[in-house]
């Protein structure tokens, strides 16, 4: 199928009598709906119902639609994970109904289910969906791997720097930014499948600095906030002291504050018996727990994650991918101090101190 909507349209496919089809599905479960799906003639999308009751093809698409859905997406070389699943359905809808109001947990039913789809899970332990009469040629969006000819990064920078591509404003999202690519029908993107350009334009916000973000979208690189920080770290200075706003500021964290308040949240963490702490929690940790602005351009630095590896807290944490987003990981000398200040505990507690002190207060 060329698109999902011609997929739609040539299987001509209709609702099942889902309560025959699925007795035990909670829909069917007490008092029937008032309005019940139709057998024959019943469109899969159809329109919305007047009274509270949901419209019953629209919210539970047959095994049919579910697995021509899929299939595009392996067309498209996209892994099907349930989010991509839905998107899928929700597109294949007429242009009217674009609701995303799609019910998942019957969706897992509806593939577990089925003799022609199976449920799996990754190393993250997300949900995908496999096609068992057909081999899987999914393109990694998240490899750092380059595999494209290098003419077509020369021919995208040039694009994006000319006034044509200068301006370009694509969606926030790295599959509708793929998507919005696709429909430019640019010469040097020709020929890629929807996965590959998913991938491309991964690749070319964080290697080639050909894209960036801002202010939720995509935009080429000059005008990324990435481009905007690198000009900060250059200049060690703040991204919030070169802005227009009128918000009071935060201090600006210094190397010595900025290794303590680290420090101190990793090792709030490791007492409370996590392993680690979420890359993007960190600034947010140090504004709302310390006031203080982590700043990774006032201290040299474009990226948090290249802050945090730098060799000034080599003895205090490093950062790694964990899943699909990094996290910080305290080090192995920091894990000792916080193993010692447990020991201590109950030595200082029989030695009078009036309570024992905290692994957080023996680091200080």
């Amino acid at each position: 199928f060329s698109t999902p909507l011609q997929c739609w349209e040539e299987v001509g496919l209709t609702m099942l009598p889902l309560k025959s089809a699925y007795p035990t599905h909670r829909r069917w479960q007490g008092a029937a709906p008032k309005q019940q799906p139709s057998a024959t003639g019943q469109p899969l999308f159809g329109p919305k119902v007047a009274d509270k009751t949901d419209n019953v093809e629209a919210l539970y698409p047959s095994e049919w639609v579910l697995y021509a859905a899929v299939s595009t997406l392996y067309d498209d070389q996209l892994k099907p994970y349930m989010c991509m699943v839905k998107k899928r359905l929700i597109e294949m809808r007429p242009k009217n109904q674009k609701r995303n109001d799609l019910n998942v947990t019957y969706l897992y039913e509806l593939c577990r289910g089925s003799p022609r789809l199976s449920l799996q899970l990754d190393e993250s332990s997300d949900c995908f969906m496999l096609l068992r009469d057909r081999a899987a040629n999914f393109i990694d969006v998240h490899s750092p791997v380059d595999v494209y000819p290098e003419k077509m990064w020369e021919d995208a920078a040039r694009f994006f720097e000319s006034p044509e591509g200068e301006g370009k404003e694509m969606p926030g999202g790295r599959y509708a930014c793929a998507r919005a690519l696709m429909a430019e029908n640019l010469p040097f993107l020709r020929g890629f499948s929807l996965g590959q350009l998913c991938h491309i334009t991964q690749l070319a916000i964080s290697q080639k600095k050909i894209l960036g973000y801002s202010t939720g979208t995509i935009v080429p690189y000059t005008r990324s906030a990435s481009r905007v920080k690198v000009t900060c770290a250059d200049k060690r200075c703040s991204v919030a002291s070169t802005s227009s706003t009128t918000m009071p500021r935060l201090p600006v964290a210094s190397w010595a504050t900025a290794r303590l308040h680290v420090r101190e949240i990793l090792v709030e963490a490791i007492c409370g018996g996590a392993d680690c702490v979420p890359l993007s929690n960190m600034k947010r940790l140090c504004r709302s727990v310390y006031n203080v602005d982590l700043s990774e351009t006032a201290l040299g630095h474009a990226k948090l994650s290249d802050l945090l590896a730098d060799s000034r807290f080599q003895d205090i944490c490093s950062v790694r991918m964990q899943g699909r987003s990094y996290v910080v990981l305290p080090s192995d000398e920091l894990l000792q101090s916080v193993g010692m200040a447990h020991n201590l505990e109950p030595h200082l507690h029989n030695l009078g101190t009036g309570g024992a002190a905290g692994p957080a207060d023996m680091l200080e």
